[in-house]
């Protein structure tokens, strides 16, 4: 597959650095690797992603394809876990691509931070040894049954979430405190000012462009969450919360 021209690994690495030290620190983070340094950082984040996530997992797709077509006799037929033996393959083949994309050496792991069980590498890995500690009795390539993860990773306690973090009130009316001519903008993001208990609507420059009352609700932390918009013609402030 390396020899492939769509497939094969691009040779002007970041600072002619052996891909093998990339793949390592990518896989590997904590281990016995080479570490880019500040300025390498993101010219390695950028080589994993269009060497290895993207040409090395699309090269295994397709490996994987051919023998799913083999087993099936050259009939069109959907891939399903069940089927899997008639590829002869481990099934650590079945998780080549997730580790890649992932980085990380445990499919476990990789199967919890795609389905966003995990938020980190570390968290993922931490997890995951809940599984192999509690599945010691398989053999080697039984542990890496896609459903058996599944059906644990289905057991474990759900994430209590966070409480909603309140919103203020919108739209607010507000007095404008600049003229603005017809050929000026309509909308503007404003900042929020606390003004002797009222709110001053600032631009990003601080100059005041209109006030209103402070409402009882009001929490500094709401400039936080999301933007505020000024609109000149109907003189109120919306907010919109960050996506």
């Amino acid at each position: 597959m390396g020899t492939h021209p769509k497939f094969a690994l691009a040779t002007n690495t970041p600072g002619k650095t052996d891909w093998q030290d990339i793949l390592r620190w990518w896989l590997d983070p904590q281990g016995p690797v080479k570490f880019p340094n500040a300025k390498q950082v993101s010219e390695w984040y950028d080589y994993v992603a269009v060497n290895f996530s993207y040409r090395f997992a699309w090269g295994i797709g397709c490996i994987i394809a051919l023998a799913e077509n083999e087993a099936h006799g050259d009939t069109l037929q959907p891939t399903t876990l069940e089927d899997w033996d008639q590829t002869t393959l481990p099934w650590i083949a079945l998780w080549l691509k997730e580790l890649i994309v992932w980085g990380t050496l445990d499919p476990v792991a990789a199967y919890l931070l795609g389905r966003s069980r995990a938020d980190t590498r570390l968290e993922a890995s931490k997890l995951a040894s809940q599984y192999f500690n509690s599945h010691e009795e398989l053999g080697t390539n039984e542990l890496l049954d896609p459903t058996k993860i599944r059906k644990w990773a289905n057991g474990l306690p759900k994430a209590t979430p966070p409480d909603a973090r309140p919103i203020p009130q919108s739209p607010l009316l507000v007095q404008l405190q600049r003229i603005f001519p017809k050929t000026a903008a309509r909308r503007w993001r404003v900042l929020p000012a606390e003004l002797d208990g009222r709110l001053g609507w600032v631009d990003p420059a601080g100059f005041v462009l209109a006030t209103g009352e402070r409402p009882s609700s009001w929490a500094p932390t709401f400039a936080d969450d999301g933007d505020f918009f000024l609109d000149v013609d109907s003189q109120t402030v919306s907010y919109e919360p960050y996506l």
